[in-house]
Order: structure tokens, then sequence, then C-alpha cells
């Protein structure tokens, strides 16, 4: 395994031997707040950088070989600054080249165009021109620690192989050993080889007839290491042939090249090449400098190798984050990551975690990889989630105690709890919280406990502040002095704040103690041990000890809490060493501070650090020559910093003016003038122009006491009559715009374009590289093979030739006619054209015609405005009136501009339901669609599969015109069939199939288009049928005598139906016998269909599920000829008429048993009476009352 190194490109991305720049690790960079900043030693802020304070300029066409050198060499021979630039990156075309140069200046591209602009160089070539563009947006961040990059690239490509041959002298040897190489019995260098299926030479005697041929074979495979692979002595090949290698270059020659195409991408921060010797890839990684350049090299994917040119590269772009978290959480958090691995593997993300490489080993390293951004951040976000743990309340408060600031008491209760039930308990002592980190539940029962343990103790801090000679007691022993008199848990020592301060916990009694410990000052004997283990933060014994550069030890929680408690102070932050009591001083570079701190504690280091120092900017990096003028009120504590612009201004509060104060004494001693007029802006006076507040409440009450209470009453009468004004205008407006934006919105639905609805019904002919802004260029695949002769007249309805009429074009399910009315849109790019779906619920129907038209059917009534009723709140069918009435305007508009009608297509008329509702639905369509087409308005065109929309629309019909679509004739069917075949398969189909398939299928264009892309087109079309007849026996077979009286009403129709069958089955027989059957489905008239079937509503239902059809004429038939096929097979069948017959007569029986009925009445007493009451057929009887003679007197 190799790995070549590439160091950072100093400062402007450009390589250079002599630059003496510190290791990269040194300095890092962010970007936070949408500003790049730049950090050092001791994580201060070297450098802040925004957009605004950046350019950038792209450079076209340079010399094809050109560098990033070369542009630098450029730019400096036409006497520009670079100095200031910071990245150049070169990108390559065909037969020039490009770059972006980006540089810390803003006026920076605007002087690289003014030396360009259109002149010619002839040391970098001719038509050298500069343009200014945008500056990228600053990433993320430079590393890859809690967020995703994508720097990183995974290349692999085929080793070098062979083919070999295996000659044997039986084909059942040759067949088994085939057979035992695809299933990896027979490996070859421990590597699966592709055989293919054995295949017999020439000759009669030939004792190696049969071959199999093996591909995929490891190039350096011997003979030997073939006859290894056959081991069974059965199958030992007679004989071996080897092939030539694919290429024959070795794996590291193989491996540079591949480099060279990334580097010639960018600069790359590493590059591993691992020699698999088990797998047919050798595979490599890469990682760029930049994510850009990354993303550049994935369009290698898939590029001829330089070694091969028949084989690819594959590329992938690989997205990472990692984590570096203590091993003390990990551990504790490890079961709740591995139940989501098995779900990060079905994503292809992969989990890596590992220890540190040196100890002391007290953090782990976590790290996802994967080729899906999205799973990738998503499994990001769950580590995340998991590694923040929760802070422990109490309510909304935190759960703290103050001695949690050292070992004692609680600290010990904490830790025993945490050993029994494993999770983790953390203080944070700069936060004052407790964080737990484990199972959910497992941390709910800790919280509680811990609210348990802290209740019991009752806090109370009292804090003695150190001088230098306080502090150097302290140090020499006598805080482990008052740590033995007061007991650890009630003394903790703070050496980050300033002044340094020892913080008693508990009462005023330790307190006084302690300070008459302190002012006693006895002097310990004992010195502190400058090589122990004792932490320098806290002074105990480091627990988790890790050791600085300079030799000092701290507590691994101690360390953290010291770097975050740096950017609290006051001054700017620079983490230093406080070992040796505080005399080190040694700044922490960013390398220790990254090694001891975890990820999570590092990136709030760096966050807080540029928070702390921008306010410390905004605080104090001011001149101190500006002019400060002191608030206009008395009340006013804030100063006022003018820029000499009294319209920019920023108030500062009291508080951090003083600090200003300070700063302008120290900044301007020569300027008393200054400091005083600063002294006097901050000075507070009760009183500023010499009038108290009293004279003045007096004086705003004389002004108030002439008001009448007619003056006050016309003044709040003018606001409210203002107010009604202001709000009618708004209402008014609204209106009058609601109004516009309907017609705007309608109008747009009838541009060049489709709705979603149209290219849901579009896309099933559409190519998948297609577009859909290109419709008009596409193919049909499914229906332009077959031609038809209505799509002529199709076109001209569609593109408004035809006017003056509305259109209802119906047919069988399956003839083709939305898919003419699609071509026709396609033809015409869908200008002037809407189209949706009816169905058999108005509302629905609703909907779908406010998508089509762009209409929401919002209430445009005013009084909505005060939440008033409108007065066409009421049924869709008020609403599909209310559409109608916008698209009528939109329609008027068009015929002045165009002089065409718009077109509007209601596909599956016949789902409307045959009920009132859909009666009076269809009715109010047809009324506007008569009304339309006599003013060259609008065309509606319904489509429908059934009769009965035809018999509805007839009714009062005077512009209507009925189209219908039957199926392809026979000559056009059979010639299209055959073409296509010949076409897409390279076959040429005889004519006798071509007939039989007509005879099976007919001319549907459905059937034809499943039969024509089939491998047996005779299978296809005996599916079909085959089809077509389970179909008619699931739903009208005949059950014969046994018939159930239950079932009478179903079988009444399937009897009906069969009927009908046999008589159109009849009916064929004799037009073949008497010659006439010219391959066109038998009918009869409509009414004779109903006479057969004794009920003339049946032949509706069976129309509608596809049993028969009724066409424009009123005649019947088979749906289609697959259907007349099963009826044929059905009624042919032994002894089906004497079934039939059976179940005629069962059905009779059943119906003369429900007409007989005998009622035996016995005879009454006492003068009773029987009381029958008939209604609706059905007789109901009851015994009625006895009249008394009382009651018939």
């Amino acid at each position: 395994m190799g790995r070549v190194g590439m160091a950072r490109i100093a400062g402007i991305g450009i390589k250079k031997a002599s630059d003496d720049i510190p290791p990269v690790e040194k300095k890092i960079t962010r970007a936070i707040s949408g500003a790049l900043a730049h950090f050092e030693e001791g994580a201060g802020v070297t450098e802040v950088l925004f957009t605004s304070d950046l350019s950038a300029v792209q450079l076209i066409g340079l010399p094809h070989d050109s560098t990033p050198t070369s542009v630098l060499h450029l730019l400096q021979s036409r006497g520009l600054d670079t100095s200031v630039v910071s990245h150049i990156r070169v990108v390559r075309t065909e037969i020039s080249s490009e770059a972006r140069a980006e540089a810390k200046a803003r006026h920076f591209a605007e002087s690289v165009v003014a030396k360009f602009g259109r002149q010619r160089t002839s040391q970098q070539g001719p038509g050298v021109t500069a343009v200014p563009i945008p500056v990228n947006a600053f990433p993320s961040s430079s590393s890859s620690s809690l967020r995703v990059d994508c720097k990183k690239v995974h290349c692999s490509w085929h080793k070098p192989s062979k083919t070999v041959w295996l000659n044997f002298g039986s084909e059942e040897v040759a067949k088994r050993v085939s057979e035992r190489f695809k299933k990896g019995e027979y490996k070859i260098l421990k590597q699966m080889a592709h055989p293919s299926d054995p295949t017999r030479g020439e000759g009669i005697f030939n004792t190696k007839a049969w071959t199999i041929c093996l591909t995929g074979v490891a190039s350096d495979a011997t003979r030997s290491d073939i006859s290894n692979a056959v081991w069974r002595k059965w199958d030992t090949p007679r004989g071996i042939e080897l092939g030539t290698p694919t290429y024959t270059a070795d794996f590291e020659t193989c491996a540079t090249k591949i480099q060279s195409l990334f580097t010639a991408v960018g600069p790359l921060e590493w590059w591993e090449f691992t020699q698999d010797t088990t797998g047919k890839r050798m595979k490599a990684s890469a990682r760029f400098l930049s994510e850009e350049d990354a993303k550049d090299a994935v369009a290698l994917h898939d590029s001829p190798l330089p070694f091969h040119k028949t084989a690819k590269l594959t590329v992938q772009l690989v997205y990472c984050a990692r984590f570096k978290v203590s091993s003390l959480i990990y551990d504790a958090v490890e079961r709740q990551i591995k139940g989501h691995i098995p779900k990060w593997k079905m994503q292809y993300v992969h989990f890596t975690a590992y220890e540190q490489s040196q100890p002391p080993k007290w953090y782990r390293t976590v790290k996802l990889e994967g080729e899906n951004s999205k799973t990738v951040a998503e499994a990001k976000n769950v580590i995340s989630g998991i590694f923040a743990g929760i802070v422990a309340k109490e309510g909304s408060s935190n759960l703290w105690h103050p001695s949690l600031r050292s070992n004692g008491e609680i600290s010990s209760k904490l830790t025993q709890l945490q050993q029994q039930t494993g999770v983790v308990i953390l203080p944070n002592k700069a936060k004052s919280q407790l964080r737990l980190f484990g199972p959910l539940e497992g941390c709910e029962w800790v919280q509680a406990r811990i609210s348990e343990i802290l209740n019991d103790q009752r806090p109370a801090n009292f804090t003695i502040e150190l001088d230098e000679e306080k502090f150097l007691w302290a140090r020499l022993g006598g805080y482990k002095r008052l740590a033995v008199e007061l007991g650890p848990e009630s003394v903790s020592l703070d050496v980050v704040s300033k002044p340094k301060r020892i913080i008693i916990t508990g009462t005023e009694t330790k307190y006084n103690v302690a300070l008459s410990i302190i002012n006693g000052k006895a002097r310990a004997n004992s010195k502190p041990d400058p090589n122990g283990q004792d932490c320098s933060a806290c002074w105990t014994e480091s627990e988790n000890p890790i050791q600085t550069h300079c030799g000092h030890t701290y507590c691994l929680d101690c360390f953290e809490n010291m770097c975050l408690s740096a950017p609290t102070q006051e001054s700017a932050v620079e983490i230093r060493c406080v070992g040796d009591s505080g005399s080190c001083n040694m700044v922490l570079d960013i390398p220790q501070l990254q090694e001891h701190l975890s990820s999570t504690a590092f990136e709030e280091l760096l966050e807080q650090s540029f928070a702390s120092s921008r306010e410390c900017e905004a605080e104090f990096d001011w001149n101190p020559q500006e002019l400060l003028t002191s608030s206009p009120t008395p009340s006013c504590r804030a100063a006022r910093v003018c820029h000499g612009d009294t319209d920019s201004e920023q108030t500062r509060p009291a508080a951090r003016t003083s600090r200003l104060l300070r700063r302008a004494d120290k900044a301007s001693p020569q300027n008393p003038a200054l400091s005083a007029g600063i002294g006097a802006a901050s000075d507070e006076s009760p009183s500023w122009d010499g009038r108290s507040k009293e004279a003045e409440d007096e004086e705003e009450g004389g002004r108030t006491g002439w008001r009448s209470g007619f003056h006050k009453l016309i003044e709040g009468s003018a606001t409210a009559f203002g107010s009604i004004l202001v709000l009618g205008l708004a209402g008014y407006s609204y209106h009058a715009y609601y109004k516009s934006h309907v017609l705007r919105k309608m109008e747009n639905a009838f541009a060049v374009g489709y709705s979603s609805v149209e290219l849901a019904a579009l896309s099933r002919h559409i190519s998948p590289t297609s577009p859909h802004s290109n419709l008009a260029a596409v193919d049909f695949e499914e229906n332009d093979w077959v031609p038809r002769s209505e799509q002529a007249i199709i076109d001209s309805i569609v593109d408004g030739t035809i006017k003056g009429q509305y259109h209802l074009i119906t047919g069988e399910k399956g003839t083709g006619k939305t898919s003419m009315l699609l071509k026709a849109m396609r033809r015409i790019g869908g200008e002037g054209v809407a189209m949706l779906e009816a169905h058999g619920d108005p509302e629905i129907f609703r909907v779908r015609l406010g998508k089509a038209l762009d209409f929401e059917f919002h209430e445009d009534y005013i009084g909505s405005l005060f939440s008033f009723k409108g007065p066409r709140d009421t049924t869709a069918l008020l609403d599909i009136e209310r559409a109608f009435n916008k698209m009528e305007k939109i329609a008027l508009r068009r015929k002045e501009q165009v002089g065409k009608p718009l077109v509007l297509i209601i596909t599956g008329a016949h789902l409307v339901r045959d009920d009132s509702d859909g009666q009076d639905l269809l009715e109010l369509i047809q009324q506007r669609a008569e009304l339309w087409a006599g003013s060259n308005l609008v065309t509606i065109i319904f489509v429908s599969d059934d009769y009965w929309t035809l018999e509805r629309l007839m009714w009062q019909a005077t512009r209507l015109r009925v189209t219908t679509v039957h199926d392809v004739p026979r000559n056009t069917a059979l010639e299209a069939l055959k073409a296509f075949r010949s076409r897409n398969y390279n076959e040429d189909v005889p004519s006798s199939i071509l007939e039989q398939v007509y005879d099976k299928v007919g001319g549907r264009l459905s059937f034809l288009s499943r039969v024509a892309k089939s491998e047996d087109m005779i299978k296809a079309s005996n599916a079909i049928c085959e089809r077509e007849k389970r179909w008619l026996l699931s739903h009208y077979w005949i059950l014969g005598e046994d018939l159930d009286p239950g079932g009478e009403t179903q079988q009444d129709l399937s009897s009906a139906a069969m009927l009908l069958a046999k008589k159109l089955v009849d009916k064929e027989k004799a037009m073949r016998i008497a010659g006439t059957y010219d391959g066109r489905l038998p009918q009869i008239p409509i009414h004779e269909a109903q006479q057969i079937m004794t009920n003339a509503a049946w032949i509706k239902e069976h129309e509608h599920n596809n049993i028969f059809t009724i066409n424009s004429d009123g005649m019947v038939q088979a749906d289609s000829v697959a259907m007349q096929h099963a009826m044929r097979e059905i009624c042919e069948r032994e002894g089906f008429d004497e079934h039939l017959q059976a179940t005629l007569d069962r059905l009779d029986e059943i119906e003369s048993l429900q007409r007989t009925r005998e009622i035996t009445l016995k005879d009454l007493q006492e003068k009773g009476v029987y009381q029958a009451n008939v209604s609706n057929g059905i007789i109901s009887i009851k015994l009625g009352s006895v009249k008394t003679e009382e009651d018939s007197k």
C-alpha cells in the first residue's frame, strides 16, 4: 500500500518550494456567521474575512497547458499586485484553459479587467480576456469534524485479465465443469471465472471436440494454476489454451497514471493505493484539498483508462463526517450506536470507530463514510444527537451544586451512581450543568436520582479573592491545608478568572474558618512537586491525566473547562498554560488543543473565540478621535458614536461606554478635551435644563385642559371613519387584484406548455431522456406505428380549424381515443388546450377542473374579508359554473387575439354516474358547450366508452358532432404489425401468422401493441383471449338447475348475457355459411338485444362491464374480437345449450314460486276481524280489535 502526501499550498493555493510557511496544523480556518476566521496559537483569531473583502475574476482563453504558476506570472507581467492573490484554480477545456483567481482585495477584479480587457498577448496565446465573477461562499469548515465534507473520492479499475479455453472429449464433462465454475466450486487463484456454455468443434474423431471459454481470468494465471483449479480427476481438461492479457502495465505504474489524472484536476492532500490480491479490481482513494476539485474529479467516471482504452475508470465521490469523543462517553453510548449500524449498512454508510494512535487513549475517533450525501448527513445527525447527551434538569432549571467544582462528597455519590447505572455523568464547570450520556431510560432515572442527591444539600458559596501574596501562600501548601481542615468538597480553586480566587461551599462558619486560616498565613512546610500528577488547574490528583508540551498535567475535564472558560473573560482569547501556579503562561498551540479536546469542545472553543474577538473589536477597535455626543434625554444612559454621518449611529449601553472611556483615556492622553467631553457625556444628570419633572406635568395638564368633549368626539369619529375608509379601500383593492390575478393564472393554463395532468398523460409516450419543453419533437412509442384515419379529424378539432361544434369521441376501450387527442395536443404544443378526467363525484370533478384551468375556487366575495357568508356558498355545480364564467372571459380575449376557440377535453365522460347529480353535471356542461359552440369561444370534447353518454347528450343536442373510433382495419393492422416486427426485431413475419393474430385479437390497438412487443405473438394472442374468457365467466357464468333462490338477480343478468352471446355466435356462424363474413364482428340492433334480454336496462350494465358494446348507430356487438372469440368457445362447449336451458327453467321456477302464496285464515271468535294492507306490492295482515256492543252503539 502506497501513500503519497501533498503539503497544503502556501496561502494562495500555488505550490512554492521557497515559501517558509508553518505546518498546516498550526493554523486553521473556520467559516462562522458568514465570515472566514483564521485561528493560530492559543485559538486566537488572527484574521477575519468577509466575502465583501474579496473579489474574483475569470481569465478566459488561456493556453491549454496553463498552470497556476503561469497564470500568476501572467498577472505579474501586467503590473498587477499578486501578493493579495489567495487562490488560483485552472480548468482545462478541449482547446484552451480557464482560470479563476481570488484575491483579498475588493478592487482586484476591476484592476484585472482593466489591464486585460480585449487586449491579446503573444506569450499567453490570443484572446485572453477577464470577466469579474461572484466570490464563492466560504466552506463550512476546513475539516470534516462535526460536518459532512466531500473531499475524498474512491476509484477502481479492472486488473489485467485474459481468456482461457478448456478442451474436453465429452459434452457431459464440459457441461459439468462449466456449471462448477458458475457455482464457484472451481476458482482460479481464489477468483471466480466466467464460463461459457460448451461448444463443439469440427471433426468426427476429435478428442478435444468440446470447449468452454473462461473469461476474467487473472493475467498472471499459468497452466498449472488452471489445472489445480479443476481439482477433480474426472473433470481434468484434455487441453488448456491461454489468451493474451488485456494490458501489461504493472500495478504501481497503473496507480501512478491514475494519480496523475487526479492531480491534473487539483492538488491532493493524500493518495492511497491498495493492492487487493483477491479481488478483480484495483482500488485507490484520493483526498483533495478542495471539495470543488473532488466534485470535478467525478467527471473522470467511466473515462477510458490511460493504459487500456477499452476499459473504464470508476470514480465515486465519498461523503465523510468525523467525530472525536471521549472514550468514556463512547463506551456509554456504544450500544445506542450499534442499533443504527444495520440500517446504515443497508444505506451503504460505513461506520468506523478507532482509538488514538498514541497514549493516553482518552478519546475515540468516529468516522462515517458513504456515497450518498443525504444518508451520511442523516447518520451524522443521529450520532451528533447521541454524543450530545442530555442536560440534567429539574423542570426548566439545570441540576447543579457549587461543590461539584471539586472532588467532594457529592462528586463521590455521582461517581458511584455512574458505576451502578452505566450512565456517564460529566459536570461542565464553565456552564454549571451536568450532562448525561447513555440510554434514554437510564438517563431519566439517573436525572431523578441526581435531583434527590442535590436536594439534600443546601449550597452556600463564599468567594475569597487572592492577591499575589495569598496566591503564593495557597500554592505553597495553603490550599491543601484548607482542603484538610474543611473537607475537599468545600474548597475549590479558580485559577482561570482574574483575580484568582478560592470558593468556599458550605456554612458561614466554614467561610470564617477559611478566612482566619488565610489571614493567619500559616506557612506550609511542603512545596508542590513539579513532577507530580496533581492537576495544574484544580491542584488535586489528576483524573484521566493529560500532559501539555511544556510538561504540566491536567485533568481531562479541567483542561476542557479551562479552555472553554477563557472566552468568557474580558481580555482577548489566547489559551495559555496555568502550570507552575500560573507562572508557565505558555501559549497552547492548535495541535495540542485538538489533541486534548473533543471535536465538539474544540469547535465550541473556536466559535466562542470568534464571538469574543468580534465583541472586543466592536467595543475597542475604534478611532479615539471619534466624536461622542450625549443623548438628548437626561434619562438615557447610552452614548452615540458618530462617524461623520449623523444618519449612521451606533448606540452602546452605558456599561460598555465606561470601558470605551477607559480606552479613550489610554489612547489619547494628549487630548484632555476629548476625555473631558466623553466624561461629561457619560455623567448622569438629574436635570438637564433647569426644569423639574413636576413643572413639566403641570404644563402638560394645562395644555389638555382646554379640550372639550365635543372636540374629542369629532376626533374619535374622524379616526373611525378614516379606519373604515382605509379598510374599505384595502378590501376593494384586494377584490380587483384577485379578479385580475385569477384571469392571468387561467390564461397561463391555456398557454404553450402542459399542466401536470397533461404531463402525466403524455409521460408514457415520451422517451426517458426527453425534457418536457421539447414534447413536440418526441416520437410516440405506443401508437404512432399504426396509422389512424381519424387522426386528421381530431387534429383539426384540437387546433381550432373545425369550429362551431362540440364533440363526443366514442368507441370501445383501448381503441386509442385519448392517444390521438394527446398526439394532436403535442403537435401544437398544448396551446389553447386544457384536459381533465371526469369522475363520478361532482366534488372531485370540481377539483380536477380547477387544476386543469389553474382556478382554485377561492371566494372572491368582498364580504369574506369581514367573515360574512358569501352569496354563492353552495354545491360543486355552482363552483363549476363560476370556473366556466372565468374561462369565458379568457376565451373572449383569445378570440380577439388569435381568432380560434379554446379547447377543453373531458376524458372518461362515462365515469360520471347515471343518476340525478351526474345528469345535472352533464346538462350544465352541455348547455355551456352549446352556447360556446355557437359563438366560437370554446370547443368542448367529450371522450366516452359507454353508450349512455351519447344517449344523454343527444336528448338536447343541436351542435353535437359524434366521432366513433373503431378498431384498426385488417389490412392496416397487418401491414403495421409486419413493419413493426421488421423494424424492431429484424423479423419477417409470415402472413399466416399475422392472419392468426388478427383473427384472435382483431384491430384493437391496445391488444396489437401488446402482441407486437411480445416474443411469441401467437402465445400472446391466446393469452389475451384466455383473459377475456375468464373475465366473462367470472362475471356472467350460469349456474344451471342447482341455482339457489338467493342468486336470482345475478343469474338474470348472467342468463341474459349468455342468451345475447349465443345470438351473436349463431349470427357469425350464419354469416360464415352464407359467405358474407368479412372479419367484422356481427351486430344486432339495440331493441332486439333488449328483447332477447327481456330487460332494457341490462344491456347498458353489460356494456359498462366491457362484455358488449353499443356504437353510435345503436348496434350491439361483442366488446372486442377477443371477447367474441371467448363467447364462441363458451357457446360451443358440449352441453352448453342444455345448461343454459336448465338455468332458464330454474329461474322460471323460482319466479313462479314467488308469485304463488297460500294464506290460510282461521275462524275468528268473538266477532274478530283481519286487517290487510297492500303497499308497494307487499301485503301485511294483522288482527283487528274486537268491537263491543257499546262501541257499536
